[in-house]
Formats: structure tokens, C-alpha cells, sequence
């Protein structure tokens, strides 16, 4: 029998069935089909939804290993009215989600240093708070600007005495290196700042310290001290919202940010 023969005779016994009983054959032979070609355009619908919807970011801060009570809509919602962000037309993101285990190897924990370092080479992040461990361990990756050049003069007075300083000459030590002068440039660089490579040392190999255990980098003991963080130990806002409670977070401003009016004004909201 030719196929178009048997596909006519399927159809007529089909025709000739009950209501019931062509429900039952539609569901034994075309459920997973249907469900395929629902699931496809159900995910296509969504996928549309959000590109149509999609909006530029007005800001976007990630605040890396906050509590899991921090309610990140109020945040947004607080910030975007204070710095005066029209959310008709722009995205006030603050991730508080984010979380990162420095002495973990596990798939989320990756995923979320991928994540991390994703957003910071698009140049979609403005603004980086994190417990302190964390955040040494992006300054330490020359993440952050250095916070003399972007900061008002009013600010850098008020803020000064919570400055978070690297030592640069690290970080250009590590960038210049190559294999084969790995050994000598490693013991010059230990020479000239043995005390704070220590402290580095200790931090990346933590995960988030408690408030007792924070040791605040002193810059005269540093061969190029460069402030790129701010201690948030004292902003009122972030405080009340128990976002780091029991640590020290710390908040940088990313070298790449084209907001960075966003970014100076969310470091007065979190203090306001």
C-alpha cells in the first residue's frame, strides 16, 4: 500500500471515531509533538517579550555577598529616585544576588566569577560593593579607578579617612613579569612590599571575613598607594538595609564605567 494510501486510511477511521476516542488517539500519537512546538513558541514569545521591553541601563552596581534579606527592588527603587534615573526609559539595576565563595571551586561559584567579569568587560557595571575579601581580590585585578581622579573635592574630604588603598606597584609588578624573569621580579616585588602582599595573600585565600578580622591597608607602607575603594562601615543607608552585617563591605567604582555621575551619586545614597 502506497503511503498517501495509508495516510487517507488513518484519516478516515479518525473521521469515523467518537469525540473521545479521537481525543485519545490525538494524545497517544501527537502529545510530545504539540508540547515541542508549545514549549518552542511559548520561549519564543518570552524571548520577543524581553527584547521589545528591553531598557538601557541607567545604572547597574552589583553588591557581591549582601545578605539574603537585602531587598533588591526597594534599593532600586530608592536609588533611582535619589540620583533622579527616569526607570521609563532606563534600567536601575542593583544585583544583590550575586554571591562568591574565593576558597570554592564549584560550578556556581564560577559561573558567578564569569558573570562578574562578563558585566565588567562590557562595561555594563558602574558600581562594585563587597565584603572585603571580595572586593581586595577585584582591586587586586585592577578592577577599580582610582578614586582621586573621579571623586569630587568634596567627597574625596569627606571620604578620605575611609579610603581602601592598594598598593599599585603589585599590580604593575604582576602585569610586567614574564616567565622567564617570574622568580627575580617575585622577590624585588616582596622586597618593596612584603607587609601588604601578605595581606593580599590572606585575603584571596578567604572566603567572607567577619568585621573583628578586617585589617585596613595602611598606604605608608606601600610603595604607589592608590585609593579605589570606599569602607561603608559607617554609611547609615547601607547599614540599615543589613545588607553586610557581622563584615566590612566595601564599595569601588569599575575603570570602564560611562556613568560615573550614577556611580559618585550612589556612594552619597549609600551614606545619606
Amino acid at each position: 500500500m502506497a503511503v498517501s494510501d495509508e495516510i487517507r486510511e488513518q484519516h478516515n477511521k479518525v473521521k469515523q471515531m467518537g469525540t473521545r476516542a479521537r481525543l485519545a488517539y490525538f494524545w497517544e500519537y501527537y502529545r510530545i509533538p504539540t508540547v515541542v512546538i508549545l514549549a518552542v513558541i511559548i520561549l519564543a514569545v518570552f524571548l520577543i517579550h524581553d527584547i521589545v521591553t528591553a531598557k538601557p541601563y541607567g545604572f547597574y552596581a552589583m553588591m557581591i555577598n549582601s545578605s539574603p534579606q537585602t531587598q533588591e527592588s526597594d534599593l532600586e527603587d530608592s536609588f533611582a529616585k535619589y540620583a533622579d534615573i527616569d526607570t521609563s526609559k532606563y534600567d536601575c539595576y542593583i544585583d544583590t544576588s550575586t554571591t562568591l565563595n574565593l576558597t570554592s571551586t564549584n560550578q556556581y561559584d564560577m559561573a558567578s566569577q564569569q558573570k562578574i567579569m562578563a558585566v565588567v568587560a562590557a562595561g555594563d557595571l558602574d558600581t562594585m560593593v563587597a565584603d572585603y575579601n571580595s572586593f581586595n581580590r577585584y582591586a587586586m585585578n585592577d578592577t577599580f579607578t582610582d578614586l582621586r581622579k573621579i571623586l569630587t573635592s568634596e567627597q574625596q574630604k569627606k571620604y578620605a579617612d575611609d579610603f581602601y588603598y592598594i598598593d599599585y606597584a603589585v599590580i604593575q609588578a604582576a602585569e610586567n613579569q614574564d616567565a622567564a624573569s617570574a622568580a627575580s621580579s617575585e622577590a624585588a616585588t616582596t622586597e618593596n612590599t612584603s607587609d601588604t602582599a601578605a595581606l593580599y595573600t590572606t585575603a584571596a585565600e578567604s572566603s567572607v571575613g567577619s568585621a573583628d578580622q578586617f585589617v585596613k591597608p595602611d598606604p605608608s607602607s606601600m610603595k604607589d598607594p592608590v585609593p579605589v575603594g570606599i569602607i561603608l562601615s559607617d554609611a547609615s543607608y547601607l547599614n540599615s538595609t543589613g545588607a553586610y552585617t557581622g563584615t566590612v563591605a566595601i564599595l569601588g567604582i569599575t575603570q570602564n564605567t560611562s556613568r560615573s555621575d550614577e556611580a559618585l551619586r550612589f556612594i552619597d545614597f549609600l551614606n545619606q
